[in-house]
């Protein structure tokens, strides 16, 4: 498997697996695409990201905190270089969320990826073009407390808030 990584408020990275454990990862830009088909990229990747995780099971890079604190971005499915919106084309994209003043982490939970800011959790959905994703809040007042504050258990999340423990 390929790895996507990035540290807090880091420059989102890319391993490919197939050139060995010798290589080191690359960071991701307009112009790396070290396994897609594109030859040069477009739009803005991101400089500097909270998060970043793969969408299953369609496969785009998404970077949580992506130049502002609320705004996830993602790059077009199966590609790294990819990152401007263009509904001919390719299904980049971008969003701002309300409800919280930054995103922490993430969670993979039936069917969906629950996104937690430092207020509330939003739930991402695979809806396919033109809109690429779909959001919709699902509770406020339950943030998560750090990056790796939640655990999936049985189709169920469970992440410690600042104050409390949640359950979706």
């Amino acid at each position: 498997e390929d790895l996507v990584m990035a540290h807090n408020d880091g420059t989102p990275h890319y391993w490919d697996a197939s050139t060995g454990t010798g290589s080191k990862a690359i960071k991701i830009t307009n112009t790396t695409s070290p396994t897609t088909p594109q030859s040069s990229g477009t739009g803005t990747s991101p400089v500097s990201v909270k998060n970043i995780f793969v969408s299953s099971p369609d496969r785009h890079i998404v970077c949580l905190g992506a130049g502002d604190p609320m705004t996830v971005q993602w790059a077009s499915q199966e590609t790294t270089n990819v990152w401007t919106v263009n509904v001919d084309t390719n299904t980049a994209g971008s969003q701002v969320l309300t409800g919280g003043t930054h995103l922490i982490g993430w969670a993979k939970v039936r069917g969906q990826t629950l996104l937690f800011s430092d207020n509330n959790v939003t739930g991402m959905v695979y809806q396919g073009p033109p809109y690429t994703f779909g959001f919709k809040e699902l509770g406020n007042n339950c943030g998560i407390i750090s990056p790796h504050g939640s655990m999936t258990v049985q189709g169920r999340c469970y992440w410690m808030g600042f104050k409390n423990f949640f359950v979706f």
